[in-house]
């Protein structure tokens, strides 16, 4: 089994969408997590490996500091996000969420989970780093699973990510 590193070499040069659970680990600081985590967007932020989220993955991170009031979160969650030269935030065009519910009909996803695979395609990335088992990958595009350099073998982690087996072939 290869090993993070190798994943990383993997990466190097490539853009990389980040699913909103990869965020999510580092900003709780999740102990089982943090430090693959921390890798990666360090190499993210020294320009190794091109980083992409979305809007989506913004505000789904939004959420839970929105919930509790903690303004202070808020505050530096748009402040990660906004740094210069660090990660690629697409922004979703006219028509993105027909056409993220038409990929989502095809192919018995979860709307979010088609909006994510979407983006990721839009964005021509060649890899996609997740924790949710759910995401495949194919020709177009190579799935890392975070969970599987941890002895994690959980499925989908998040309720909003359970679902089928989506391809990612566009």
């Amino acid at each position: 089994m290869p090993t993070f590193e190798q994943a990383l070499e993997r990466m190097e040069s490539k853009r990389v969408y980040i699913d909103t659970n990869i965020l999510i680990y580092f900003f709780n600081k999740e102990q089982k997590y943090f430090s693959l985590v921390s890798q990666f967007l360090q190499l993210c932020a020294s320009r190794k490996i091109l980083g992409v989220a979305s809007e989506l993955v913004v505000a789904e991170i939004l959420v839970q500091p929105y919930r509790e009031r903690n303004l202070d979160a808020v505050a530096q969650i748009k402040a990660f996000f906004a740094q210069k030269d660090f990660l690629h935030v697409s922004a979703h065009p006219p028509g993105f969420i027909g056409e993220s519910a038409i990929l989502a009909g095809e192919r018995g996803m979860k709307l979010i989970d088609a909006m994510h695979l979407h983006t990721a395609l839009s964005n021509r990335c060649d890899f996609f780093i997740t924790h949710d088992g759910n995401f495949k990958s194919t020709n177009a595009m190579e799935v890392i699973q975070i969970r599987e350099f941890v002895g994690d073998s959980s499925g989908a982690h998040s309720p909003s990510q359970a679902g089928k087996n989506p391809s990612i072939d566009k």
